[in-house]
């Protein structure tokens, strides 16, 4: 059974949202055992010991990474995600998605194999968006290198 880890962070709870969202789509595959948490709650280091990755995390002030939890715990795990698929979410409030774009060529730059493209959501998912999230997540579940 392959493992999935996935860690975001939630300021308003709308990333919280999309992860529960994405977990649920997981949940389908049965071959898949998915672990999420909160940033802050698993050590960087632990990234290396599942098979897949889903990272998290809202926009932040110049569309940028939050700065103050996601983006250290990004920079401690980055080594562990050379050469694992790899898949990104977040929300936004403001901006047009710009921050998803970078974040998605800097996992490429630090040798991740990136899964699609990131998923954004404007806000807090709802209708449609919960049913495209969960196919996110049964999609990546099901993703093989």
């Amino acid at each position: 059974m392959q493992k999935i880890l996935m860690v975001y962070y939630s300021g308003g709870g709308n990333t919280k949202a999309m992860a529960r969202a994405i977990k649920d789509g997981i949940a389908r595959n049965k071959n898949m055992d998915v672990e999420c948490v909160q940033v802050g709650m698993i050590h960087p280091d632990r990234v290396g010991d599942y098979d897949k990755i889903l990272l998290g995390c809202p926009a932040s002030g110049m569309e940028e990474l939050e700065q103050s939890h996601f983006e250290p715990f990004y920079e401690a795990c980055k080594k562990h995600l050379q050469e694992k698929p790899v898949a990104l979410f977040g929300s936004y409030g403001l901006g047009v998605g710009h921050w998803m774009k970078k974040w998605e060529r800097r996992c490429i730059m630090d040798g991740a194999i990136l899964f699609d493209e990131g998923f954004i959501c404007l806000g807090t998912p709802e209708g449609e968006m919960i049913d495209d999230l969960m196919d996110f997540g049964r999609r990546f579940s099901e993703f093989n290198v």
